[in-house]
Parts: structure tokens; sequence; C-alpha cells
């Protein structure tokens, strides 16, 4: 009895240092898998830090001025493209905290696989030493950077009304200590066995990048956020048009929500090169919220267009990219200066509302779109109306399928950065 009772007593202290009260349901699910992550990591990183010594010379003693000013030039590099970095996309990282954070993941994993490179081209490749770590330093600063600023979305979205945050950060930071100093045993234990064989440390690499990847992966599947982003917005507007104004829970979207692909719903470009140039440089969404300029739309249409939208805060259209005329045209958003993230949200409902419209008519009619804007007008003019009809119904259903909503009862619409916005 004297030993089981000392036994609880451990499991209530390592609880209250390790552990923080009043948390939501996927916080556990999610410390599981994020300790398992950062042991696998901290142990790929032991290979990559004796890959970088080895090649540098300290077990033969070989360690210069030339390898340390090197060494100083790459870091400086690498402090260069944080801050470059910080400054282009830091506006995102909210709005879409669960890929950034497998995106810094990735290239913590592939950070480490160039320190091993330098390791096994450092005879053959000597003057590649400065580059390749330069491209490890900057993508590991560029990881750190990354890491750091999603983890508050997630722990805001485990504190939920508790407001408990500086507990859960401070306990967070424990668990990390923990699966670190746990992960560097390992990645000794095995650095050892593998010894300064290429051939066995690119295994070791290999097989522990994938079971990070898993953990990651894991990891981020258990978060259920309860805000709306465009991409799950767009999930429920989807639904609610196509499902006769039903809307769906956080935890329905959570499960359906990819990490490792595009949004579902977002607008798509017909040329590889001009979708490639969105998605990554300018973000999934840059094709759904366009510029004008980046319309085919001719003035005698955007006249009537702006007859239909003169007192509101976005436009439909259905048009094509200038950089695409093969394409067949899309429906897109060309959102006022002045829009809100409320502006936002009764337009994500009226562009789903112009999809399934245009989804919904006979192949003959629908090619008879692609030749012309005129022939969309009047579903342009249709989805507009319903969205001002029923996005009162919709924000009440929001609310009452658990979704986070502001004091004004509006849902809590969290959009990143849209670049481009037009005035009229």
């Amino acid at each position: 009895k004297g030993v089981a009772g000392r036994v609880r007593a451990l499991a209530r202290s390592v609880q209250m240092s390790f552990l923080p009260r009043g948390v939501s349901e996927d916080y556990y699910a999610f410390t599981l898998w994020r300790i398992a992550q950062r042991i696998v990591s901290s142990t790929v990183s032991v290979f990559g830090t004796q890959s970088l010594l080895l090649a540098l010379g300290v077990k033969t003693h070989k360690v210069g001025a030339a390898a340390a000013s090197g060494w100083v030039v790459a870091n400086a590099i690498g402090k260069f493209s944080k801050m470059s970095f910080a400054a282009g996309w830091g506006r995102d990282f909210d709005s879409d905290a669960k890929r950034w954070r497998f995106r810094a993941a990735l290239m913590w994993v592939f950070a480490n696989g160039m320190e091993i490179l330098v390791y096994v081209v450092h005879n053959s490749a000597p003057r590649s030493f400065v580059f390749l770590v330069a491209l490890s330093v900057s993508l590991k600063q560029i990881s750190i950077l990354t890491s750091s600023a999603t983890r508050g979305t997630f722990y805001k979205q485990f504190a939920g009304q508790n407001e408990n945050l500086g507990d859960i950060t401070a306990k967070g930071d424990a668990q990390v200590a923990i699966a670190d100093l746990a992960g560097m045993v390992v990645g000794i234990q095995l650095a050892r066995m593998a010894g300064s064989t290429p051939l066995y440390i690119w295994g070791a690499w290999l097989l522990l990048s994938a079971a990070d990847f898993l953990c990651i992966l894991r990891s981020l599947d258990t978060i259920v956020f309860k805000f709306l982003n465009l991409e799950r917005c767009s999930v429920v507007a989807h639904h609610y048009v196509r499902g006769g104004g039903a809307v769906l829970p956080p935890s329905e979207v959570s499960a359906g929500e990819p990490i490792l692909s595009r949004p579902e719903h977002a607008t798509k470009q017909g040329n590889f090169a001009t979708g490639w140039y969105y998605d990554v440089v300018r973000g999934y969404w840059a094709a759904t919220f366009r510029k004008l300029s980046e319309t085919t739309v001719t003035p005698p249409e955007l006249r009537k267009l702006l007859g239909l939208f003169a007192n509101g805060q976005y436009m439909l259209l259905h048009t094509r990219h200038p950089k695409c005329p093969e394409a067949p045209p899309r429906p897109c958003v060309v959102l006022r200066q002045s829009a809100t993230e409320d502006d936002v949200f009764q337009a994500m409902l009226a562009l789903e509302h112009l999809k399934r419209d245009i989804e919904a008519l006979p192949a003959e009619e629908r090619r008879s779109l692609d030749s012309e804007m005129a022939g969309a007008l009047p579903l342009i003019k249709s989805a507009r109306d319903y969205a001002q009809a029923k996005v009162g119904d919709i924000v009440q259903g929001i609310s009452e399928a658990g979704w986070t909503c502001k004091s004004s009862g509006r849902p809590k619409l969290m959009v990143g950065y849209i670049r481009h916005r037009a005035i009229w």
C-alpha cells in the first residue's frame, strides 16, 4: 500500500509538471505524437551534426580558419533567409497552421540531409561546403521560425475558453525538452553503430525521416480547429449549399482536412507553370481571390458587374486567367478594398452557390458560358441574392455546430493575407 501510494504521488507530480489542466480533448493525442516526433527529430539531428563534424575534420584534427570562416558565412546567410521568409510568408502562418507546421518538419529533415551530404561530398567537392551548410542552416532557421509561429495557434486551440495559454506553453516546452534529450541519447547510440560509413548514415536518415513524417502527420491529424479559415469556410459553405442547409461540425471538417494536398475547393489554374506559381509563391487561394487584371473581363461586362455589386464588398466573376487562355473559365472573387472578414465569408457562400449552379447546367449550356461571361450574369446575380438571404441562417448554424464565433455572433474567420483588392 505504501509503494502504491508513492507511485500515485509520483504520477500526480509528473502530471502537474508536464500536463496542463483545462485543455481540449485533442490535446493528449497531439502531445503523444508530438513527443514521438520530437524524439525522432532529435535522433536525426545527431546524424546531421556528426556528419558536419566529420566533414570539418574534427576526427583528424583538420579544422582550419577557412572552414571556420565558411561556417560564419553560412550562418549569416541563414539569418538573412529567416528574415526574408518571415517578411514574405509570416502573415499566412495563423490561417494555415497545420500545413506550415508540416512544412517546418519537412525543412528540418532536409536540412539534416544537407548536413549528411556535406560529409559525403567533402572530399570530392570541397568547395560545396559553404553552399550546402548555408542551405542547411537556412532551412533550419526557417523551420524553427515556422514551428514557433504556428505553435501559438495550436496552443490557443487547446486552451479554448480557459485562457491558460501560459500553462500549456510551459508544459509543452518541458515535454519538448524531455523528448529532445531522449532523442539525443538514442541518436548517439545509433550514430556509434553507424560509424562513419555513408551508406549506414544515409540508411538511418531515410528510416528516421519516414518515422518523423508519420509522427508529425498523426499529431496534426488529431487537432480539431474550431475557427474558420478559407479552407474550412469553403468546406462548410460547399456542404451548406449542396446539403440542404446543414452545417458540418468542426470534427467532421477536420477529419477531411488534407495536409499533403491543396485545399479541395480552392480555384485551380489550367496551366502547370501558372498553377505552381499561384500555389507555391502566392498561396492556394490567390486564384480564387483575384485582382481585375488577372481576369479577361471586358469593359461592357465590368459595367454590368458593377451594376450588380455597386454597393457590395465583393464581386463574383466567371472568367479565364489572361495567362491561361486555353483553360476554361472558372468562378472567382474580386474583393473590394474595404472588405472585412464577414464580407469574405459571404463571398465564399456566394461563390459555392455559383459553382453549384454552373456544375448543374447541361453540357451544351456550360460550353456556352466558356465563350462569354454575359451568359453567367443571371447565375452570378442568383448567387449574390442567395448569399444575402442565407448568411444569417448559416451564421446561426455555425454557432450551433460548435464553431468559434466573435462577440458579434459572426463566425471567427482567419483569412490570412489577401494581397489584391479593387476600388469601385
